[in-house]
């Protein structure tokens, strides 16, 4: 578990895959806001709004991957990663 936050936040941070990465990480927040944060409500001591706010981003770069920036952009089957020609 520590191997893997450590390599998926490094694979995060240069754009390696980030869908794989932060689609473990969301599922590790969700069952964390279960387990731990669910008893101490949204917003008491250890509430679940912090682990909600990074379920959030994680969705997000899900959805729209790590742009143009990332390693493995223009690799998919939506294009090069060239804008397209007019």
């Amino acid at each position: 578990m520590k191997a893997r936050d450590f390599f998926g936040g490094i694979a995060i941070v240069l754009g390696l895959f980030p869908r794989f990465v932060v689609l473990a990480f969301l599922i590790e927040m969700a069952v964390a806001i279960v387990k731990v944060h669910w008893k101490n409500g949204f917003t008491g001591q250890g509430g679940y709004e912090f682990p909600l706010a990074l379920i959030a981003i994680a969705f997000c770069l899900m959805c729209y991957g790590g742009g143009p920036y990332g390693f493995n952009f223009g690799r998919g089957r939506s294009g090069s990663g060239k804008p397209p020609k007019s």
